[in-house]
């Protein structure tokens, strides 16, 4: 436990198809910018996630156009501030005809794939939005149709 893969060792892991590289986008929530053995933190095991940040690109300095969820993670996939957006608190729907950073990947041959909470829907959405992930916790499920 907490040994750290080589170099070598990581690189097998990011296999290419064709003449384009594969790419994997983590966004974590609520994470100090140390809390990674690979940032520097000398108590954390994160081997798996030290491995990748050592073949790949780890952004050092940056900072979000907000300090809210939705409205900074709807920046990172538009490249658009959060008053040209739109999305200026949680729980408001990203307009989706804005271009996105997966639509461009996508419009270039790449397959996409989200996992995890991206807050870009509406907060207790209408049946019209067919998202499960909305329906209020005292509704039954039923209520989506």
């Amino acid at each position: 436990v907490g040994a750290t893969r080589s170099g070598s060792e990581c690189k097998n892991v990011f296999m290419t198809r064709g003449n384009k590289n594969n790419f994997v986008f983590f966004c974590t929530d609520q994470q100090r910018f140390d809390s990674l053995r690979c940032c520097g933190n000398p108590i954390a095991r994160t081997p798996n996630l030290d491995c990748l940040a050592g073949s790949g690109t780890r952004l050092a300095s940056h900072l979000a156009p907000v300090q809210i969820c939705a409205p900074s993670r709807a920046s990172m996939m538009t490249g658009l501030y959060p008053r040209s957006h739109g999305l200026v608190c949680n729980g408001i729907a990203l307009d989706d005809t804005l271009p996105t950073v997966a639509q461009a990947l996508a419009d270039n041959g790449y397959r996409t794939h989200g996992v995890g909470k991206f807050h870009l829907q509406p907060s207790l959405a209408g049946a019209e939005w067919n998202m499960p992930e909305s329906i209020a916790f005292w509704q039954s499920r039923d209520y989506m149709g």
